[in-house]
């Protein structure tokens, strides 16, 4: 089942002090209710008692989702990654039961990568695939001359239509959604498909732009 600890914090804006709910585990399918509060961003907020205000905090939390054989490490410390995989190659029969259902580590280091991961493994898709396609619609993107400079942040995003799109997000507040088709995965997997199963470790591992730089050296 999923664990939690309570700790005190205090306001960045008026210093009151209040407990806060931290999740070390989440089990996705116990606890769908928290699936839903990752993807929101509401497990990761503080909210102020006393003055309302709103704040961020991120902090280490494993999210395993048993159906879909996915396990996600929230942590910013190439340590605790480190760790994490010393307890997993530490219990071989586990990891070798997992490893014949096809199971996926995945580390990242905010909570909006550890949302979009959810997100293209709830889509079927594979997230080395789409890591490689957000860079290529970067390179596109400043040959046609955007200011690839002014992009804070690339996410996959699937639309209404169950479509797939990649959510463009400018230091501006500015947005835009590049619409990706079927066949454009497909290709960029087919293509790639040696050079990304080179780089894929046994374990958790950060699949994100510094990886990718590797794929397309």
């Amino acid at each position: 089942m999923s664990k939690c600890t309570t700790n005190e914090v205090s306001c960045p804006e008026c210093e009151n002090k209040q407990n806060f709910v931290t999740w070390q585990n989440i089990i996705a399918d116990l606890d769908p209710e928290l699936k839903e509060k990752v993807l929101n961003g509401e497990l990761f907020v503080f909210t102020c008692e006393k003055c309302g205000k709103k704040f961020p905090i991120t902090y280490p939390c494993l999210y395993h989702d048993m159906e879909k054989h996915l396990m996600l490490y929230l942590t910013a410390d190439a340590d605790s990654i480190k760790e994490m995989n010393k307890v997993l190659f530490d219990s071989p029969e586990t990891f070798e039961i997992q490893a014949r259902q096809g199971y996926v580590y995945r580390a990242v280091s905010n909570v909006n990568e550890l949302a979009e991961k959810i997100m293209i493994h709830d889509m079927k898709l594979d997230d080395r695939v789409i890591e490689i396609i957000k860079m290529l619609i970067l390179f596109k993107s400043g040959n046609e001359g955007m200011d690839v400079d002014s992009i804070a942040g690339m996410f996959y995003y699937p639309s209404k239509e169950h479509k797939h799109e990649i959510l463009i997000m400018f230091a501006d507040g500015k947005q835009s959604l590049i619409p990706i088709d079927d066949d454009l995965i497909k290709e960029t997997k087919g293509n790639l498909k040696e050079k990304i199963e080179k780089n894929t470790q046994e374990g958790y591992q950060f699949i994100n732009i510094e990886w990718v730089s590797k794929i397309l050296s």
